[in-house]
Formats: C-alpha cells, sequence, structure tokens
C-alpha cells in the first residue's frame, strides 16, 4: 500500500528538528520491492516477452500497478479543478449588487422602492446562499492535493524502480562486454550512463503524469468557455495556437541539443580519464597548461549547446506566461465586437484563461524532462545492444578428469564485426563527423565544377601537373598516391595520415596562398578532392575487424595437477590464450550460438538455460584463479587485496605472503599490511604489486592457476624462491593445475615436462 500521505517521513523529521542530526541507523530501510535484483528481475522476464519494444514501454508493463494509480489519481485532479469555476460562476450570480437590497412591489408588480439590507442580513443571505459552494471549493482543494499526491507518490515510485533495475542491469552488461567493445563504445561514457542518464529517466518520471494533466486541463477549459461564456470565447485559445509552432520548434532544438550534449559529456569524460591516467607524465613535461586547455575547449562546446537549450526553454516559457495576455485580449475583443460580454461570466472567463496559462506553464519544464530523458533511454538501449560475450562457450564441468578440456579446433578472436559496430548515441564525434562529412560534400561540387571548367594544356615545366591532368580525366581520387604525398611535401602540408580522419579535416589548408600559381592551386584542389572522397567513402563504410585470428585452430587439453609452461616471443599470443580458456574471446570461424546477442539473462534466473544444441567449446574442472601480468589493485589496505573478500584465516594468510616475499615490504610500511595503497596500487611498485596479485590468487584456493608471466617484474633471487616456494612446493605439492606463461626459460626447460609453445598464434604442444 502506497502511503500518499508522506507520513512515514513524520517520525525522521521529527528527530532531526529534535536533535538537528541524524544518523544511517534512523533511515528506514528500503522496502523489498525495491530490490535492485529483483527489480531487474522482473523487467528482464518482461523483456523477454516483448523484446522488440522500447525500455519505457517495457518497464510501464512491469509496473502497471503504479501506471493504473497514476490513472486514478489524473481524473481526480481534473475534477478538483473543474470544481473552482462552478463555484466562480454561481459566486457571481449571488454576488451581484441587486442582490444586496430588498424590493417592495405594488400590485401590479412594480417596485416602489429598494432599502439596502443591512451588513448581517445581507453577510447572513449571502452565506446561506453560498456555504455550499464554499465546502466544495474547500473540498476540491483537499481532493486536488490528495489526487496530485496519488500521481506523484506513483510516478516516484515508478522512477526509483526504473533507475533501481537499470543500473543492476547496466552493471551486469558492462561485465559481459568484449574488450572490443568497451575500447570502442565504451569509453568516456559508461560513467554517464550509469549515474548521469539514469537520474534524468528518473527526473523525467517524476513529471510522468504532468504530460495527462496539462492536455485534460486545456480540454477541459475550452469546453467550458464554448458551452458556458460563448462560442466566441473560443476565439481567445487562438492566442495559443499562435504559440505552439514556436513551442513545437523549441522543443525539437531542446531535443536535438540534448541528445548532441550527451555524447560531448563522454568525449569530456574520456579526455579527463586519459589526463588522470597519464597524470604523472603530464607533470613531468610540465604539461597542466595545455591540458586544463583542452578540458576547457571542451567545455565550452558544451555550453553552447546549454546556452542554446537554455534559449529554447526561455522561448516556451514566453510563449506559457504571455498566453494569458493574448487570450485574454483576443476573447474580451471578440466578445465586445459581437456584443456577447456578460460582466457575471467575465470573472469565470479571467480564472479559465489563468488556469489554461498555469497549465501551459508546466509545459516547457516537462517537455525538457521528456527530451532528456528520451535522449538517456535511447543511449541505455544502445548500450543494452552492444555485442557481448558468449556466456555458453565456457561451461564448469567438476567431474571431468580433465581440469581444461577445448577437443574441437576453432579460431578464436576478441572481437567480431558486431563488436566493432559504433551506435551513434554512444559516439562522441558522430555529430561532429556528420557536419564535416556535408561541409565536404559542398566543397566536392565546387571542385568538381572548377575541374570541368580546367583547361588540360600540358605542362613541359612540371611533370607532376601533367599526371594530375591524367588522374582527373580517368576519376581517379586516390589518396593514399605519391602524388598526393609530394603535394603536401611541396606546399609544408600536414602529412596524408592526418587528413584520413574527418576531425582533422579544414578547408583552410587547401586554400590560395599569396604567390600561388594557377598549377599550384590545380594541385591543391586535387589533394582537396581526394581527402573529400576518401573520408566520404569511409564514412559510408561500417568499422569492421581486420580478420587477424588471435588464436588459430585451438585443441588443449590439461590434466589434472599438472603443471603446465607457456614460451612465446612477445606478442605471440600467450595472455590471448589465457583469455580464451577464461571466455573473453569469441570463436570466429562459426556462429556458436544464434540467440538474440542483446539479450537480458545475466544472473537473474536460477542459472541460465544452457544451448542443448551445442555443447560448450570450452569445459573448465574446477575453480579458477587468474593472475594477469597487469596486477588490478584496488584502493584498499593489502591484507584487504589479498583476502578479496574471501575470510581471512590468519596462518594461511602468513604462510602466502611468507613465500610471496611480501614480509620484507611490511616491515617498510608503517602500518604493515594494514597500508592503504591508492587506486591501481599508485603507492606500490610493479614487483610490490606482482606479488600481492600472486598471493591473491594463492589465497583464492583454486584448483587452476593461469599464471601470466608473474615472474617479469621481480628481482632474479625473489623469482627464484617464488619459483620453488609457490610454484613447486605450494601449487604443485597440493595437486594443482598450473598454467604459467613466462619468460624465465631456465625453470620451464628444467622443471616442467609438458609446454606449450606459441608461434604466431599457433599452439605446439611438447611433452
Amino acid at each position: 500500500m502506497i502511503d500518499v500521505t508522506w507520513s512515514w517521513l513524520n517520525p525522521i523529521t521529527n528527530k532531526a528538528k529534535k536533535h538537528q542530526t541524524i544518523s544511517q541507523s534512523d533511515i528506514q530501510k528500503p522496502q523489498m520491492n525495491l530490490n535492485t535484483k529483483q527489480l531487474a528481475k522482473q523487467y528482464a522476464e518482461q523483456y523477454r516477452q516483448t523484446p522488440t519494444q522500447s525500455i519505457l514501454k517495457n518497464f510501464l508493463k512491469v509496473y502497471k500497478r503504479n501506471l493504473l494509480g497514476v490513472f486514478i489519481g489524473i481524473p481526480l485532479l481534473t475534477l478538483s479543478s473543474a470544481l473552482g469555476p462552478l463555484c466562480i460562476r454561481y459566486f457571481q450570480t449571488y454576488l451581484s449588487p441587486l442582490n444586496f437590497f430588498d424590493c417592495n412591489y405594488d400590485n401590479i408588480g412594480n417596485s416602489e422602492v429598494m432599502q439596502q439590507k443591512s451588513v448581517s442580513n445581507g453577510m447572513q443571505w449571502v452565506f446561506n446562499k453560498l456555504y455550499p459552494f464554499w465546502i466544495i471549493l474547500g473540498l476540491g482543494q483537499i481532493l486536488r492535493s490528495f489526487a496530485d499526491s496519488i500521481c506523484s507518490v506513483n510516478c516516484i515510485q515508478m522512477g526509483v524502480k526504473m533507475t533501481g533495475a537499470l543500473l543492476d542491469i547496466l552493471f551486469n552488461k558492462m561485465l559481459v562486454l568484449s574488450e572490443t567493445t568497451k575500447n570502442i563504445n565504451a569509453q568516456g561514457s559508461l560513467a554517464n550512463i550509469l549515474f548521469t542518464d539514469t537520474m534524468k529517466i528518473q527526473y523525467f518520471m517524476k513529471q510522468y503524469y504532468y504530460l495527462f494533466t496539462v492536455q485534460i486541463d486545456v480540454i477541459v477549459a475550452t469546453i467550458y468557455l464554448g458551452s458556458y461564456i460563448s462560442p466566441i470565447a473560443l476565439l481567445g485559445t487562438g492566442g495559443l495556437l499562435i504559440f505552439v509552432p514556436m513551442i513545437i520548434i523549441s522543443g525539437k532544438i531542446m531535443s536535438k541539443s540534448f541528445k548532441r550534449l550527451a555524447t560531448l559529456k563522454d568525449s569530456r569524460s574520456q579526455k579527463i580519464q586519459e589526463i588522470l591516467n597519464g597524470i604523472k607524465v603530464i607533470k613531468l613535461f610540465n604539461l597542466e597548461q595545455f591540458q586544463e586547455k583542452r578540458i576547457e575547449n571542451a567545455r565550452n562546446e558544451e555550453l553552447k549547446l546549454v546556452k542554446t537549450a537554455g534559449y529554447a526553454l526561455t522561448g516556451m516559457l514566453t510563449s506559457g506566461f504571455t498566453s494569458y495576455n493574448v487570450m485574454s485580449l483576443l476573447a474580451f475583443g471578440c466578445l465586445i465586437a459581437f456584443d456577447k460580454l456578460e460582466i457575471q461570466k467575465s470573472f469565470t472567463m479571467i480564472y479559465l484563461f489563468t488556469f489554461i496559462q498555469v497549465s501551459v506553464g508546466f509545459l516547457p519544464g516537462v517537455l525538457m524532462a521528456l527530451s532528456d530523458g528520451l535522449v538517456s533511454l535511447q543511449r541505455i538501449n544502445s548500450f543494452l545492444k552492444l555485442s557481448q560475450l558468449d556466456q555458453t562457450l565456457v561451461q564448469q564441468c567438476p567431474e571431468q578428469q580433465n581440469a581444461i578440456e577445448i577437443q574441437t579446433p576453432h579460431n578464436y578472436q576478441y572481437g567480431s564485426e558486431l563488436d566493432y559496430q559504433v551506435s551513434p548515441n554512444l559516439d562522441s564525434s558522430y555529430y561532429y563527423r556528420i557536419e564535416r562529412i556535408k561541409e565536404m560534400k559542398k566543397q566536392k561540387q565546387r571542385i568538381i565544377k572548377f575541374f570541368s571548367k580546367l583547361s588540360t594544356n600540358k605542362s613541359k615545366l612540371d611533370e607532376n601537373i601533367n599526371e594530375i591532368f591524367n588522374l582527373i580525366a580517368q576519376q581517379k581520387y586516390d589518396l593514399t598516391n605519391s602524388i598526393c604525398s609530394k603535394i603536401c611535401f611541396d606546399y609544408n602540408l600536414p602529412a596524408i595520415s592526418y587528413f584520413m580522419s574527418p576531425k582533422n579535416y579544414s578547408c583552410l589548408y587547401f586554400e590560395q596562398a599569396k604567390g600561388d600559381k594557377y598549377f599550384d592551386i590545380i594541385k591543391k584542389n586535387y589533394l582537396h578532392l581526394c581527402v573529400i572522397y576518401y573520408n566520404i567513402q569511409q564514412s559510408s563504410k561500417t568499422n569492421t575487424s581486420d580478420n587477424s585470428f588471435t588464436i588459430k585452430q585451438l585443441q588443449l587439453s590439461v590434466k589434472q595437477g599438472e603443471l603446465v609452461g607457456i614460451k612465446g616471443s612477445v606478442g605471440s599470443g600467450k595472455s590471448s590464450l589465457f583469455s580464451c580458456i577464461l571466455g573473453e574471446m569469441k570463436v570466429q570461424d562459426f556462429q556458436y550460438n544464434d540467440k538474440n546477442n542483446s539479450s537480458i539473462e545475466y544472473d537473474y534466473f536460477d542459472g541460465i538455460q544452457e544451448s542443448k544444441e551445442k555443447e560448450a567449446l570450452i569445459k573448465i574442472g574446477g575453480k579458477i584463479a587468474f593472475c594477469p601480468q597487469n596486477s588490478p589493485i584496488f584502493s584498499a589496505s593489502i591484507r584487504e587485496n589479498i583476502c578479496f573478500y574471501q575470510p581471512y584465516d590468519e596462518q594461511r594468510y602468513q604462510h602466502i605472503v611468507d613465500i610471496c616475499c611480501l614480509l620484507p615490504d611490511f616491515e617498510i610500511f608503517n602500518a604493515g599490511d594494514l597500508t592503504e595503497v591508492g587506486g591501481r596500487g599508485v603507492t606500490l611498485s610493479g614487483g610490490q604489486r606482482a606479488r600481492i596479485s600472486l598471493a591473491r590468487a594463492i589465497y583464492n584456493n583454486a584448483d587452476i592457476y593461469l599464471l601470466d608471466d608473474p615472474l617479469s617484474a621481480v628481482d632474479a633471487h625473489v623469482g627464484k624462491r617464488i619459483w620453488n616456494e609457490v610454484i613447486l612446493n605450494y601449487l604443485k605439492a597440493q595437486g594443482k593445475t598450473v598454467l604459467i606463461a613466462s619468460h624465465q626459460t631456465q625453470y620451464i626447460l628444467q622443471y616442467i615436462y609438458c609446454i606449450i609453445y606459441i608461434i604466431q598464434y599457433i599452439l605446439f604442444i611438447l611433452q
């Protein structure tokens, strides 16, 4: 049951008023129906039934009880608003001056004398006649507050539920995106989608019911004007129609501005992230002011759009607030012109026009929230439809004899063609490229006209111009030919690669300079046209992968308790092999799973329904612990980084940090292993990060260990101890399966009997 009186806030407000402070324990726990996992599960079930419908429609179907509450409150809200003009109508009838006089009539009905009533008698008479309407008017205001509360509470609850569900869905979606998709589509946009866009949707849902109440209020007021006042009074509503085009144009401008603003925010966030990641280098070369200017320029681009949207909003607000004067002027003018004006009805008409003005006054804010909310929904929808990893590619099979089993040979790569497709709603440079391409097409027509009038008289002094004439005649405009490179060199222009991006395009590079001759103009125009042709052709192409295999014909079988060494040159595919075993790569040479790539499943149901038609290609016989090259260290204490949410076992913990050579480092730190390390372990050395990451993997007590070059960042004597005490005497002695990639050939050749050589992404197994 929804508390429309908001009485549940009374205890906490009373305590805050009494003690001037509140603590977290004073805040009530959220209701069970607001649990984010439960909300996401409800949406996922609805999405399965209607996957083609929009996010908003699916959410409205899920929260139809709240929507029903809104549609119950809207008629009550309209009814309470309609009581006002009805009561004013009767007030005017009984508050006429003649009703405050007593008239004496003769025998034939003529009034002889009019005597004014006393104040007490007059007030008593007015009260007796009008007190029912005062009561109705008061009850109408109470009803309006109650109905508004019903609509508001239900809309706010829908907004909170939608935000909670979307946050849970988006976080789970992030976990199944491929690395290629993240790099192309999600750079700089994740934080804005998770926090900014979801909050905009919640703000829009708070005002959702105004979309209906504004329209209904205007319709009811218009009907009342035509039926009670006069049909001529309807001409006054024509004043509102005058401002409709301005409102529509302003709404379109706001929608377009918000859409571009969202992508510009992503671009600025990406630049800030780049600066924070490379802050050491920036400070080393004293580039703080340059980077500050980059962010300032990006912010200025956003402010231009904010200003444009502000002007559009100002136009809408001006239309709403000035409509009353125009409507009143037209209505009273027409009534006077047709001699239909009645003083008794004028106050009701003024009330109705004021009522319309107030209703229309809500429209700019509602339309702004609607434009912003719809843009956010489009961005979230685009994000949810991004290509994701196949969760059924890897299967846990604890009962199998082998630790890792990949029987059928296939080619694996990090991204398919779907991963390289960029969504316009998530592309920060999309609208910028569109503008540049439009400008290029205009310049293309101009240059073609110039070449059509060109005299192709060959020159004996310049062989390049003769070759350009031949290329123009054959309509060959290849930017990568040697002529274009020579033109760039001769006229001190940037390299050809610089012009291969639309963001670097500017016709100023190819303008006629002082002292240029006729042949110089031809050369620059030819280069200009080649640049235009190249960028237009590239813009019409879809981003695709280079179809290069990362791991070719992978077929692998590793027994339980086996120690396997992986050897190969830099970039041969050692880390890619681990990614493939973990299911972070895609099968390239056939479509493994035919299901909708953007289906929402994740962990909302009791186990993902795996495809029975196709067996998993990669079977894992136990729990996996992975130690990557770039050790992920979190902003917490060293002990928390090692335990990583596992129960703290003092004896096992001390033994693991000892064999990982971390005790000497703990003695250096003031707080030992309780020392807080910054984000990404900025306060630690590379060797310390590597040993903490290794200790975390070992403390996890897994069955299979994937160690990606753990000895590369440590000293020789430390590496020797880690190999002997961690790899051989701890993991190997306990019967753990270990796959270790390393360039330390002295260990691999001496102690390991199963070696995997990777040469140009092809595995060669020696046993």
